[in-house]
């Protein structure tokens, strides 16, 4: 930058502009299909597989949650908001459930 007075004097800076990344490009999964099976007899608490997300906006962190369905399908699962690892919740033992 200059600046420049009445008298013709000047004077110099350095300017630093910084370019943000504006948060406009959605997450992503890196599959759009996640499946397993689960054993009847498999503990609450289990981890049964991971998602992967990537966001391509700098510094973005995804966050992962279970959407409730309307059914009781959703209650049985449960993510780490960052990890992504889904795990059971509660046991399906019984249930002839198919998440």
């Amino acid at each position: 930058l200059v600046v420049t007075d009445a008298g013709g004097r000047r004077a110099f800076s350095t300017l630093i502009l910084n370019i943000l990344d504006e948060n406009d490009c959605a997450p992503k999964f890196i599959s759009s299909v996640y499946e397993t099976s689960v054993l009847a007899d498999t503990e609450d608490g289990q981890a049964l597989f991971m998602v992967f997300a990537v966001d391509e906006d700098v510094g973005d962190q995804v966050e992962y949650t279970v959407v409730p369905d309307g059914d009781t399908r959703s209650s049985y699962i449960r993510v780490h908001p960052r990890q992504g690892i889904v795990s059971l919740r509660k046991s399906v033992r019984n249930i002839g459930l198919i998440i």
